[in-house]
């Protein structure tokens, strides 16, 4: 990635390459996230001028850049900027060494990797986290951070720590600034604690859709009265379905992301 270059100004230009449509339009969202002119912008990727330490900064979490990342950006920004040879050096060796610890870092990925509680408590918290994570095998060129953001209307920043979560998990790989589906899978044992938060979290969302349900979605609600003997049948049906609907769902072309829940019990208390 960003490793492989000596010139940050390169970088960008490349970054831009290989976003959606060319990165047309990407030089205003820099500019507007960094709080200058898309002139400015145009001047630094010409080498007229430079960014600031802050600019640089704001570009790298703009970005999405990991933490190795950016000090290695950071490197780069200062050696353009150096006006004596040993100062250039000094921060060359710096990046050089940011490089190294980077290449050092393994690359296999787990076998069998099961999340921490700590972790099933993040990710089962809000269902963005399984649908982002979904969202990756609708495309195996890739997604891009615009994209995931604009397909979930997500503030950029927030996208970004959900991001790099799932890929610090393994649960979704990036490469060349775009995301793919990751190695690892999720699970939730009859019993889990989380299980409720799993649970309720996507009715919430549900519930959040009602007023902009379209004709080509389904939403229902029956309380009823019924025989114990007919609670029993129906739930057998239910059964069958959801064993039905598994399947179809999982020899179904990954194109976009759904949402099924289905309840069947009897009220207690309200």
């Amino acid at each position: 990635m960003i490793f492989k270059y000596t010139d940050y100004r390169v970088f960008l230009k490349n970054y831009l390459k290989i976003q959606p449509k060319h990165g047309h339009g990407q030089i205003s969202k820099i500019a507007k996230s960094l709080g200058v002119s898309t002139t400015h912008i145009s001047q630094v990727l010409m080498g007229i001028r430079s960014f600031t330490q802050e600019q640089a900064l704001d570009l790298a979490e703009y970005l999405g850049l990991s933490s190795l990342e950016r000090d290695y950006f950071l490197c780069l920004l200062q050696v353009d900027r150096a006006g004596k040879q040993n100062l250039k050096k000094y921060w060359l060796d710096k990046a050089t060494e940011i490089k190294k610890n980077a290449e050092q870092q393994p690359t296999e990925f787990e076998k069998d990797k099961v999340l921490s509680d700590a972790e099933k408590s993040i990710f089962y918290s809000n269902p963005i986290y399984s649908a982002i994570r979904l969202f990756m095998t609708t495309n195996e060129k890739g997604i891009s951070l615009d994209e995931i953001v604009k397909r979930f209307d997500l503030e950029r920043q927030y996208a970004i720590q959900v991001l790099n979560f799932l890929v610090e998990k393994e649960l979704l790989i990036q490469k060349n600034f775009l995301y793919f589906s990751g190695p690892q899978k999720t699970h939730l044992e009859a019993g889990s604690p989380y299980i409720r938060n799993y649970h309720s979290s996507w009715r919430l969302r549900s519930i959040s859709n009602v007023d902009t349900l379209t004709m080509s979605e389904l939403m229902y609600t029956a309380p009823v009265s019924i025989s114990k003997k007919d609670f029993e049948n129906l739930r057998e049906e239910m059964h069958k379905f959801i064993k039905n609907f598994l399947k179809t769902v999982h020899d179904s072309p990954a194109e976009d992301v759904a949402c099924f829940n289905m309840d069947w019990f009897w009220v207690k208390k309200l």
